[in-house]
């Protein structure tokens, strides 16, 4: 299996931060393991919506969905000690 590193790009998160609802974006990196590239950005996705706090702060109506896309998904080399990185907010 190899690993990769997964950057995911969100667009339209109307979040509930510090008490305050607002439109954000952010940019989280995640590292997973996969038999393939395709495998390793479908299980990245499902691994970030699936944070407990995040799926909290998600405030969109149903009229007025989110989107989450993959950046970029590179093969790296195998390193047990490597984390995913926290959500990088951006206010849109």
């Amino acid at each position: 299996m190899a690993q990769f590193q997964v950057l995911l790009r969100g667009e339209h998160f109307l979040l509930n931060r510090d008490g305050k609802e607002g439109w954000y974006g952010f940019l989280k990196t995640v590292y997973v393991q996969s038999e393939t590239a395709d495998s390793a950005c479908e299980y990245a996705v499902k691994q970030a919506i699936s944070d407990p706090e995040f799926r909290a702060s998600v405030k969109n109506p149903p009229d007025q969905p989110p989107a989450m896309n993959v950046e970029d998904c590179s093969e790296i080399e195998k390193d047990p000690n490597l984390q995913d990185s926290p959500f990088i907010y951006t206010p849109e």
